[in-house]
């Protein structure tokens, strides 16, 4: 935000790398919205899912970045929830998404999970 488009176009590029170099060949990422990415972990615990997360927010947030010859921080935050099989349609996503905007609310490098019934714990 403080930088420029340009700068938020490379910051998205080094996050995106550092994401698919972190991830295991069965996840799947992808690019879902502005500066959003889904990250879909197939056959793990929300106890596996909040560990690699908070290892995901350490690399990202030790990225060495510079702009212009200045150091730039990278922070992220975090919304994740599990696939229920009462699912429907987006619900899943829409979840995920309300758990990211607590997380965003909550400061930087933020994890938050939110988990169906809404029942939410910050990490």
């Amino acid at each position: 935000d403080n930088f420029g488009h340009l700068a938020g176009d490379k910051v998205l590029n080094v996050i995106a790398q550092t994401l698919q170099k972190s991830i295991r060949n069965t996840d799947y990422i992808a690019r879902y919205s502005g500066e959003e990415f889904v990250l879909l972990l197939p056959d793990i615990s929300e106890q596996q899912a909040d560990h690699v997360l908070h290892k995901l927010c350490e690399r990202i947030m030790n990225i060495p970045f510079k702009f212009k010859r200045e150091n730039v921080s990278i922070s992220i935050s975090i919304g994740f929830t599990k696939l229920s099989t009462f699912d429907y349609d987006d619900s899943a996503f829409e979840r995920a998404y309300h758990a990211l905007n607590q997380a965003k609310n909550n400061g930087k490098n933020q994890i938050m999970y939110l988990g169906y019934g809404a029942e939410s714990l910050s990490v």
